[in-house]
C-alpha cells in the first residue's frame, strides 16, 4: 500500500470529471500515474471504474533471473527501496586463480576448454577476460576471468569448474619421469 500512489488515483478519477473544461490537469494526472510505471491499460482500468486499485503488479526494468529475493510478503518498502536482485545469466565468467609460474600460458582473448561436474562428459569454450595485474603475495596467484556463453543456462551462479588449456611449453625433453613405486607417503606428504 502507497499512500502517494492512492492519491494520484483519486486525482486521476477526479480530473477524469473535469476532462472537457480541463484537458491539460488531466494530462497532467495521467502522466503522474505513467511516472509510477503504470500502464495505459491500468491507468485506463482505474478511469473507467472510477476505484482506486490497491495492489499493484511489481515488473522489473531489465530482464534476467531474480538472484536474490530482499523483501518479504508484508515488509513495509520505501520508495526507491530495492525488492529483487536480478542478473543476466546469459553470459557468466568463472574466476580461476592462476599460480604465478602458469601466467606465462595465459593471454587475453586465448581459448579455455571448461569442464564442470554436472557435465563432466561435455567440454565448454570460454575466452580469457581478464587476467589481474596484480599478484596475491598470501596465495601467491593472480586472478584470471573466462567469459562463458550461458544462453542454455547450463552454468549457475557459485558452481564449480574446472579449465583446461593446450600448452606448447610442455615438451619429452622436459618431463621428468619416475616410477610410482619411488613415491612415499609419509602420512602428511608425498617425497621421492
Amino acid at each position: 500500500y502507497s499512500p502517494e500512489l492512492y492519491a494520484a488515483q483519486q486525482e486521476l478519477i477526479t480530473a477524469t470529471s473535469l476532462k472537457a473544461s480541463q484537458p491539460a490537469l488531466y494530462k497532467a494526472v495521467r502522466n503522474k500515474l505513467k511516472l509510477w510505471k503504470l500502464s495505459e491499460t491500468q491507468i485506463n482500468q482505474i478511469e473507467s471504474s472510477g476505484k482506486v486499485i490497491e495492489n499493484f503488479p511489481v515488473y522489473a526494468t531489465v530482464s534476467g533471473t531474480v538472484t536474490e529475493k530482499l523483501v518479504e510478503q508484508g515488509d513495509y518498502i520505501k520508495q526507491g527501496q530495492p525488492l529483487l536482485k536480478i542478473a543476466n545469466l546469459n553470459t557468466v565468467w568463472a574466476n580461476f586463480d592462476v599460480y604465478e609460474n602458469q601466467i606465462e600460458q595465459f593471454k587475453k582473448g586465448q581459448e579455455v576448454k571448461i569442464i564442470t561436474n554436472a557435465y563432466p562428459n561435455k567440454q565448454f569454450k570460454g575466452k580469457v577476460d581478464f587476467i589481474d595485474p596484480i599478484l596475491n603475495t598470501k596465495t601467491r596467484t593472480v586472478d584470471l576471468r573466462v567469459v562463458l556463453n550461458n544462453k542454455e543456462a547450463i552454468f549457475k551462479p557459485g558452481m564449480f569448474v574446472t579449465a583446461a588449456i593446450e600448452s606448447s611449453k610442455t615438451n619429452a625433453n622436459e618431463v621428468i619421469m619416475i616410477p610410482s613405486s619411488a613415491v612415499l607417503w609419509t602420512g602428511e606428504r608425498s617425497v621421492v
